[in-house]
């Protein structure tokens, strides 16, 4: 005998028949997804026009800051490896590298597609030297000559990126990462 549901009696339970299926639940995913893009941009923006909207983007991700800091990076590699550091040196600058690339892609998406691209591509270019620095840290000198020309193509997209928040927005965009310390602090 047959309960309601798809249940059998007594006689042997089987899991309640599901009227989502596959389809249902990649429709559900995809909704979840939607919403949580949707809300992690801030729902449906601040309006204003494409200036404005990419303004508030570069201040409100500290974009200058961020693209300062891959720049440092890049640098300190460069440095590190001319050095020649031990591994564990090159590994903790490499993984700098990695870990910075991947925090300036949560950023994304711009408002503006196209910087979206460059910014995206820029970021994986970073973050694949990063890998290849890291494992060239053995003394792999095919990597690092790898890690070197990757660094270089994510440096002059980054710096196309500001070209493009320069002309939209007409203000240049510091990427200075530190700052002096102020009079009158405790030190």
């Amino acid at each position: 005998m047959r309960a309601k549901g798809g249940m059998r009696a007594k006689g042997g339970m089987r899991a309640p028949r599901t009227r989502w299926g596959t389809g249902g639940i990649i429709v559900v995913a995809l909704v979840v997804f939607a919403a949580v893009a949707f809300l992690s941009y801030g729902g449906l923006g601040t309006g204003g026009t494409p200036r404005q909207q990419l303004s508030q983007w570069v201040t409100s991700t500290s974009f200058g800051a961020t693209v300062g800091t891959l720049h440092d990076d890049d640098r300190h590699i460069a440095t590190t490896v001319a050095a020649n550091p031990s591994a564990g040196v090159l590994h903790t600058v490499c993984a700098v590298l990695t870990d910075d690339a991947g925090s300036a892609n949560d950023q994304l998406p711009t408002p503006d597609t196209s910087l979206t691209q460059v910014l995206a591509h820029a970021y994986a270019l970073e973050y694949s030297a990063g890998n290849d620095c890291y494992a060239a840290a053995g003394g792999n000198r095919r990597l690092l000559s790898a890690s070197a020309r990757l660094r270089a193509r994510a440096e002059s997209l980054l710096d196309q990126a500001l070209a493009t928040v320069r002309r939209t927005t007409g203000l240049t965009v510091s990427t200075t990462t530190t700052t002096q310390p102020g009079g009158g602090g405790i030190f």
